[in-house]
């Protein structure tokens, strides 16, 4: 930017330097031979007006282009900041898929585990139906029983802890006896 400016003044110095090169040769004509030569020298760039004016046309450009430079760094400045907030978000982009591969495989690991714990829950079902088929066939052979010494005899297998479950299955036999007479 210095380089635009110091080329515009030199252009300025050189425009003015040419006015007062001829300005002297136009004087140099209107010198008669027979009026006695005069030696004039031109005066200073410094003092004339043409500095005056040249100053009056380089303040404002120097203004244009103080601002066009502080335009040109805050625009420099956003774009750094652009770069950055694009570099932020393809990280983010990065982490989400991730996230969608690792919630995949986990999504595909519980629905493994699902089939997996159905298939057992019906194997269980089965055991279960078994189970109960089997206390509802012991519950029909000791309700035929009529003989209390049969009762006894089953519940005998029974350890001691269970004795007060013998002790109702005789009971409720006792009971069912006596209604049946």
């Amino acid at each position: 930017m210095s380089d635009n400016k110091n080329c515009t003044l030199k252009k300025i110095d050189s425009h003015i330097a040419k006015l007062a090169h001829e300005t002297l040769k136009t004087a140099e004509l209107f010198n008669q031979p027979t009026t006695p030569t005069i030696s004039v020298t031109p005066p200073s760039y410094e003092t004339t007006v043409f500095k005056k004016l040249a100053d009056d046309i380089k303040q404002p450009l120097e203004r244009q282009i103080d601002s066009v430079q502080s335009i040109a760094d805050s625009a420099k400045r956003q774009a750094d900041s652009l770069e950055k907030q694009v570099d932020s978000v393809e990280s983010i982009a990065k982490s989400a898929d991730k996230l969608a591969e690792d919630s995949k495989e986990i999504a595909e690991s519980a629905k493994t585990s699902s089939d997996i714990a159905l298939k057992e829950s019906k194997k269980a079902d089965i055991k279960g139906w078994i189970s109960i088929f089997i206390a509802i066939l012991g519950g029909f052979f000791l309700c035929t029983l009529s003989d209390k010494s049969s009762v006894s005899s089953v519940c005998s297998l029974c350890d001691s802890s269970s004795y007060s479950t013998s002790s109702i299955l005789s009971n409720s036999f006792t009971l069912h006896s006596q209604e049946q007479q």
